[in-house]
């Protein structure tokens, strides 16, 4: 299954897919002339399935109609989302819920729908993020209610936090691959996407709102914080 396959990337991966024999769902929601011709060509091996990946009844739907057509799901390519240009803490609450449903809450949802669950290390490694970005979403309050220079640099720093955490995380899920853990496998796409979504949800939070500050009081370069060494953790 192969969402998002209405051109681009997740056309040229369902086309690869189909060329190596393998029986392909392509996901659509609006554009689908290229993902139906691709069908048309194949269409013994290959169904066109249009449902909106932030909609979780539709997910299901998708999920069913796949498994009818090929007799199960072997992998899954999360290639849907959306990225949207406005700043997070100037955003309207539609647009950011829809970023939310579509690039996070659906992968959830397909995961569920699937029938599969995170192991324990996952689920740790995940509250670990969550728990840290609710925490600077707090600093991110005071630290619009203060201007304080110092809570701003604090707040910046927690982008190399995170890029840390996402590639130690990253590390031991390909541990557990390598070590034949099943329940691995069968959540590695969802795990690895959730990760990056959380470090990209925490940037978008500091380019919001500790840049801007940061910048007014001088602080910043082109490429790092000003008063401190290349390599240190302030740099961005």
């Amino acid at each position: 299954m192969v969402t998002g396959a209405n051109g681009g990337l997740g056309l040229a991966i369902a086309r690869a897919c189909l060329e190596a024999g393998a029986t392909v769902g392509l996901n659509v929601h609006r554009d689908d002339k290229d993902a139906r011709g691709l069908v048309d060509h194949r269409p013994d091996r290959a169904v066109l399935l249009p449902f909106d990946v932030g909609d979780a009844e539709a997910i299901a739907r998708g999920v069913a109609e796949f498994r009818a057509f090929a007799g199960g799901i072997d992998g899954w390519v999360n290639n849907a989302g959306v990225n949207r240009a406005d700043l997070l803490l100037t955003a309207g609450e539609a647009r950011i819920r829809e970023q939310l449903d579509v690039n996070l809450l659906g992968l959830v949802s397909k995961g569920l729908k699937r029938g599969v669950a995170f192991s324990p290390e996952e689920r740790g490694e995940l509250l670990a993020m969550v728990s840290r970005l609710i925490g600077n979403v707090r600093t991110t309050a005071s630290m619009l209610l203060s201007g304080d220079q110092r809570v701003a640099r604090q707040l910046v720093a927690e982008k190399e936090i995170f890029r840390d955490m996402e590639a130690a995380a990253t590390a031991s899920h390909f541990a557990r691959l390598r070590a034949g853990r099943i329940d691995a496998a069968e959540t590695s796409s969802l795990h690895l996407d959730a990760l990056r979504d959380l470090k990209q949800v925490n940037a978008h939070l500091v380019a919001a709102a500790a840049y801007p500050l940061l910048e007014q009081q001088g602080e910043l370069r082109p490429n790092r914080l000003r008063g401190r060494e290349p390599g240190s953790p302030w740099e961005i």
